[in-house]
């Protein structure tokens, strides 16, 4: 049998940058402070690499810092974010960061977000009206916040619809097959291009599921007293 293709829904589609998402969901220095942050994450990866390579190599950025002169004397404070960065400084940091790093951070960001899904799923054993979606999205944003933007709540429930089915026919023929729908979520949250038998191979692999499975099977049955 063939492979499935990619995502559908990710596939039509065209991606914003990862700025221009960022903008239309957060503050102006929220954004700032998150390129900020990424930069710096870079720069200690290429410290590293660098010392590996036998250079001495200590990198640290700071924010700029600024002196008010106050009747009592000089009075240090960080510098204010600007509040114009022009579109091409986002654009060439997304593809700095992009060529850098991005493709570990979505395979990282794929796992987590099925984890959380996995998780919501047994917490709430099947009954929609207890979950959470908006719990998923503050504890994924919060990690991968330019890719929970487009992380709605129908998506998510479409999600935990596919991921606590278990066997028989699909009741909703309008929503694919559990890990065609699961890609479809990746491709549109800019977290593939990933097939879905891809998708399931990382999960079935990766180290929430191992350690899952490791502590199913340390579980010791409780006896009758």
């Amino acid at each position: 049998m063939p492979e499935a293709k990619e995502g559908s829904e990710g596939g039509k589609q065209t991606r914003a940058t990862s700025h221009e998402l960022l903008a239309a969901a957060y503050e102006h220095d929220s954004v700032v402070n998150i390129y900020q942050e990424r930069l710096q994450s870079l720069f200690y990866e290429l410290a590293d690499l660098s010392r590996a390579i036998g250079m001495d190599a200590r990198v640290e950025l700071k924010p700029s810092r600024q002196r008010f002169e106050l009747s009592s004397g000089y009075y240090v404070a960080l510098r204010p974010i600007p509040a114009e960065i022009p579109q091409e400084v986002f654009n060439k940091l997304d593809e700095l960061f992009a060529a850098a790093r991005d493709q570990d951070v979505r395979g990282a960001a794929r796992m987590f977000l099925l984890a959380l899904i996995d998780s919501e799923a047994k917490r709430t054993k099947g009954r929609v009206e207890l979950r959470e979606p908006g719990g998923i999205r503050i504890l994924f944003g919060a990690q991968y916040p330019e890719y929970a933007v487009g992380l709605t709540d129908e998506r998510l429930q479409i999600a935990l619809d596919v991921w606590a089915r278990r066997g028989g026919p699909r009741k909703n023929k309008t929503i694919p097959e559990k890990w065609v729908a699961l890609a479809d979520l990746m491709n549109v949250l800019d977290l593939g291009p990933i097939k879905p038998s891809s998708l399931e191979q990382q999960w079935l692999t990766c180290g929430y599921k191992r350690a899952r499975s490791q502590q199913k099977n340390s579980q010791v049955p409780e006896l009758n007293s």
